[in-house]
Formats: C-alpha cells, structure tokens, sequence
C-alpha cells in the first residue's frame, strides 16, 4: 500500500505498512500541487506550477513521461490506467488549447481534448473509462463521452 506526496518541488511516495520512504522521484521545477496514482499502483502522475504533468514508477521514481499537453492539476488515471485526464492552463480556454485533454500514458500524446468550463477543480473518470466528469468553480458540471 503506497501514499504520493507532493509539496514544493518535492514527490516522495511511501510504503505506508512499513511506514517508510519507496522514493522520491525528481523532475519538478514548481510547487507540486495535484497527485495521483494508476489503479494498479504502479505509477504516479503529479502536476506542478512548472506547467507539467509527469508520470512516475512507483518502485523506482524513474519518469516514465511528461504529458506536455497537460498543465498541472487537476489530474486522474483512467480505470486501466492507460489514459491520464487533466487541465490545460489552469482549465482556461487559452492561447488555443482546450480547457481539458486526455493523454496516453505510454506514449504522452494526446488523445482527446474538449472545451471544459472555464476554472475546471476536478475530473474524474466513469468506472467504466467511457466518460469523463468535471466540475468547475463556476458551479457546473460536465460530462463528456
């Protein structure tokens, strides 16, 4: 069983049985203020005020990538954690990107993106990983196939 932190420019993940450190993965160059784990637990995605998401072995701390396309928080891993849904620029509608994509794990493209509310706080994926929620501070939210 593992926790992920984030703090300042910091990620550490922790073995929380035996109450110790598993590693601390580096890479940010920003506060790290969104994290999450894979399903399965074997990766991590944190995203930072440095503007990027990036993805993390869990065992190792060795970046498996960055999603360039995502912007920081909010993040969350599709149910076969194949997939990592996030903001672009905060959940603004700017400099031509959407308010939200989805990147493939693997490769770090992006696979869809879609015109979210404006100050998306949260996403999240269905059980089955067919549709995305987001809710945004200007109290609405969205679902999306």
């Amino acid at each position: 069983k593992r926790v992920v932190s984030g703090s300042e420019e910091l990620v550490k993940v922790w073995d929380v049985e035996a109450v110790t450190q598993v590693c601390k993965p580096q890479g940010h160059s920003g506060d790290v203020n969104s994290v999450g784990f894979s399903p399965d637990g074997k990766l991590a995605a944190t995203g930072s005020d440095d503007h990027l998401v990036k993805i993390w072995n869990t065992e190792t701390g060795a970046e498996v990538c960055t999603l360039k396309e995502l912007r920081e928080h909010p993040i969350a891993f599709s149910p076969d954690g194949k997939r990592v849904v996030g903001t672009q620029g905060h959940g603004h509608v700017t400099e031509g990107r959407k308010a939200m994509a989805t990147c493939d794990v693997e490769t770090g493209e992006m696979v869809y993106n879609s015109e979210g509310s404006a100050d998306v706080s949260s996403v999240a994926f269905s059980s089955d990983g067919k549709r995305v929620v987001s809710g945004a501070k200007n109290k609405l939210v969205k679902i999306w196939n």
